[in-house]
């Protein structure tokens, strides 16, 4: 069953900094910071940094947790590709598949 675009939508906390613009994180991901000279460019900003925060989790085979509700925060989506992996992702992860035993990943490539 496909799950609605909103799943894959995470509420981003915009900070304004010191020096001008705004500092950017994810509240359910608080590993990574990114910021933007204005509200536009950290939101797009923000965008890159959760796609690269779930890939990076989804590579070291860590939790990715489901977004948070956005009780009035903005929200940032995953690009389509990167939210079709985190569908399978849960379900790859129950099977026992990794990248690593995948044909492409490392362990199926011998140049790797």
């Amino acid at each position: 069953m496909k799950r609605p675009l909103e799943t894959f939508a995470f509420p981003v906390s915009l900070e304004p900094a010191e020096e001008g613009g705004f500092i950017v994180n994810f509240p359910d991901m608080p590993r990574g910071w990114s910021q933007g000279d204005d509200r536009a460019e950290a939101l797009a900003q923000a965008e890159d940094l959760l796609e690269e925060m779930v890939l990076g989790a989804m590579a070291h085979d860590e939790d990715v947790p489901a977004p948070s509700p956005a009780k009035g925060r903005p929200t940032v989506a995953l690009p389509a590709l990167t939210a079709a992996k985190l569908e399978a992702y849960p379900a790859m992860r129950a099977a026992g598949l990794t990248k690593s035993s995948s044909p492409s990943g490392s362990a199926g490539n011998p140049r790797k």
